[in-house]
């Protein structure tokens, strides 16, 4: 199956082996240009004696697709052969396209995204991600405009640094698209490239800023900014992401510039995008926009309570609590409201007249103010006068004078309008208090006649809630007598209903007897033919079993034999072998006490000829000495020490004898029976535990000829095994020996000795 069947396969596992080098691990992302897999390298082993970890880039097959892609690529990759992340292999063929990189650990920035669901980064992790993103992309062969970034793509290593898995591609791409290759012929399905590269254009930075803009976007929402749209129908349908709540206003007008459709609306690079979220700030309003905004409150203000004071006002009446209101005084009641709300009309506008006198009065000054400070301005910066005429230093003084005067005039008219529009917002202040205390009292009024009002409406409620009571009950009364009517022709139909599947049920109950009659006798009919086959089986069974167990014993008394024989040859063996280690102690224990007789004679004799030679030294110094009075003395030493020298002369023949004449019971060659050695390797046929002939309780090992040597590394173990057992030491060991029901023993079966 090709490479990419096989991994788009969802009955496929992963772990299967391609190339007949790359197992298949894990399934990392997938972009509009690629899929990322870690993939294990079988031919190359690391420190730890392991297959090593890569990361595989398998092309989307849409690429491969546009004309001269794959001859592209093929000059590219060698290109990223030293750079990192290093491409270490690829393949170009019809079914699939891909590389690897040396990667061994690492997780993308979609995988950390998605890791922490709908919250997203904070504001400053976001802003720091894209900075270092773009100090990345600055860093590859597309330096000024990368064009095909994606959340997918983008790998942060184990050592913290940020890896871009499609730059080949994106070369590749950048290339081809140089040359309109790929105009109208390509469309890419990703929400963070922007659609003019989406659709096959030549990437410029504007569309950079797009992309980093919806990565920001994702990185702040947890989504993507067009949800399941992609960027090219979310320019189709011109949709509009949702606002990014942790952004501020001004900020998010930022974002959303990088987020627009056409170029010439984004920031002309990602720089632009990233100074106006880190540096936007809120605009300020100015003088008169605050003033504005000031006045605007206010009137907005006196409308809505010029409204509410127009339909809830009305005068206070003192009432007592609990009492009720005839009709001439419910009419003397709506007359003074009437007349309060008449007075709150005329009071309304002549407040609101008041308010636009106020606010004219306030621009009039607001606008002399403006023409104060420009006329300041203007007076203060310094004129340059004509070449033709140079004015003299009286002149050039009297004009600064001038000047300076009409601008302490201009201050001081400044300062008179500052004041103006002091008293003006003291006046608008006052007016306003006295306003809130007017509506307070009015409030106050309207509370007392809402209590009264509320007071009212209960009574009437209450006797309506009476004439409905005494309706409700009438009705119910006709609704029983009708219920009870229709209860009657109901029980009626019932009791006929009830008859009728009585009678149906009768019917029902005879069929089924019928049925279960037939049934039981169908089931008797099959259990005794079942019981036949049963018994019959059972007896073709029992059969086969003993048939099998009379072989098992034939097998089994053989074994027994050929056992007891191998034990007997054992025995006797074992009895040689004895033998022959008892005398060869004997001779080696003969030889070492010769050898040891044969030292001390050595160690005599060496001690005779030093004490001869001690002697001798002795004589020739007495006789240096005194040569004629020990002469004789001399002769007779000397006679003296003859019969010893010549006992010992004696002494060392005899031992001399001695040693000649067991010489040749040293140098024999007389050999021994050789011990039967096991095999280094096992038989393939295993060894199986059987019952002792001689002794039923104890469990012996069939053949022990087809046990091989104890493996140096369970030499141990089995000494461990055998001496629980009660015996020594393990002499062969079979991994696959079956125990006493012919079932493999788990860890393999010892020989003990």
């Amino acid at each position: 199956m090709p490479l990419r069947h096989r991994l788009a396969s969802t009955n496929q596992k992963l772990g299967f082996v391609f190339a007949q080098r790359y197992r298949v691990l894990e399934f990392i992302s997938e972009t509009s240009l690629s899929q990322c897999y870690w993939v294990e390298d079988i031919q190359t082993f690391d420190i730890n004696a392991q297959a090593s970890r890569a990361l595989l880039i398998v092309v989307n097959p849409s690429l491969a697709q546009l004309e001269n892609f794959s001859l592209t690529l093929a000059r590219v990759l060698p290109q990223f052969s030293t750079t990192l992340p290093a491409v270490l292999d690829s393949a170009f063929t019809v079914e699939s396209t891909w590389y690897v990189l040396s990667i061994s650990e690492g997780y993308t920035l979609e995988q950390q995204i998605k890791s922490l669901g709908r919250h997203g980064l904070s504001v400053p992790d976001t802003l720091k991600n894209a900075e270092t993103i773009l100090a990345t992309v600055r860093k590859t062969p597309l330096q000024n405009c990368y064009g095909y970034l994606e959340a997918g793509s983008i790998l942060k290593s184990s050592e913290n640094q940020l890896l871009f898995l499609n730059t080949p591609l994106a070369v590749t791409l950048k290339l081809l698209t140089s040359s309109q290759q790929t105009k109208s012929k390509l469309s890419l399905n990703s929400s963070f490239i922007s659609p003019e590269v989406a659709m096959g254009n030549k990437p410029i930075e504007s569309d950079d800023t797009f992309s980093f803009a919806a990565l920001i976007y994702y990185m702040l929402n947890g989504h993507l900014p067009f949800v399941l749209d992609n960027s090219i129908e979310a320019a189709i349908k011109k949709a509009t992401p949702a606002t990014v709540i942790k952004l501020p206003q001004h900020r998010w007008q930022a974002l959303a510039r990088g987020l627009a459709y056409k170029r010439d609306q984004r920031h002309p690079n990602p720089e632009g995008l990233l100074f106006d979220l880190n540096t936007a700030q809120p605009p300020k309003p100015n003088l008169l926009q605050r003033y504005g905004l000031v006045l605007g409150s206010l009137s907005l203000l006196l409308i809505a309570y010029g409204a509410f004071s127009w339909w809830r006002s009305i005068p206070a009446i003192s009432q007592p609590s609990g009492s009720t209101l005839d009709a001439s005084q419910l009419e003397a009641l709506k007359q003074a409201a009437q007349q309060q709300a008449i007075q709150q009309e005329q009071a309304y506008a002549e407040a609101t007249q008041k308010l636009k006198d106020i606010q004219q009065q306030q621009a009039q000054a607001e606008q002399r103010l403006a023409q104060l400070l420009e006329q300041q301005q203007q007076l203060s910066q310094p004129t340059i006068p004509p070449l033709q005429a140079q004015p003299t230093k009286q002149q050039t003084s009297t004009a600064n004078n001038e000047r300076e005067q009409r601008l302490l005039e201009l201050e001081s008219q400044q300062k008179q309008a500052e004041e103006t529009l002091k008293q003006l917002e003291t006046q608008e202040q006052q007016a306003a208090a006295k306003r809130q205390l007017e509506q307070d009292q009015q409030r106050e009024q309207a509370a007392k006649l809402a209590a009264l009002q509320v007071e009212q409406q209960r009574q009437k409620e209450a006797e309506e809630a009476k004439r409905l009571a005494e309706l409700a009950r009438q009705q119910a009364l006709a609704k029983e007598e009708a219920e009870a009517a229709r209860q009657r022709e109901f029980e009626k139909q019932q009791a006929a209903a009830e008859e009728a599947k009585r009678l149906a049920q009768l019917a029902e109950q005879e069929r089924l007897e019928l049925l279960r009659q037939q049934e039981a006798e169908e089931t008797n009919r099959l259990a005794q033919v079942a019981e036949q086959q049963a018994l019959a089986k059972q007896q073709a069974e029992l059969a086969a079993a003993q048939l099998v167990e009379q072989k098992r014993l034939e097998l089994l008394q053989k074994q027994q034999a050929e056992t007891k024989r191998l034990e007997e040859e054992a025995k006797k063996q074992a009895e040689r072998q004895q033998a022959e280690l008892v005398a060869q102690a004997a001779e080696a224990q003969r030889i070492a006490n010769l050898q040891k007789q044969q030292v001390e004679l050595a160690r005599q004799q060496a001690l005779q000829k030093q004490q001869a030679i001690a002697a001798e030294q002795q004589r020739r110094e007495l006789e240096l000495v005194q040569p004629a009075e020990i002469k004789p003395s001399a002769n007779k030493n000397q006679k003296h020490e003859q019969p010893q020298q010549h006992e010992v002369s004696e002494r060392q023949q005899s031992q001399a004898q001695l040693t000649n004449q067991q010489q040749p019971i040293i140098t024999s060659t007389k050999k021994a029976t050789p011990v039967e050695i096991l095999a280094i390797k096992p038989s393939p046929y295993p060894p199986q535990l059987i019952v002792n002939p001689n002794n039923p309780a104890e469990l012996i090992w069939d053949n022990p000829k087809l046990f091989g040597s104890v493996p140096s590394k369970l030499q141990a173990t089995g000494n461990r095994i055998c001496q629980e057992s009660g015996l020594s030491i393990a002499m062969g060991y079979h991994s696959k020996a079956l125990d006493e029901n012919a079932k493999a023993i788990d860890d393999g079966g010892y020989l003990c000795k």
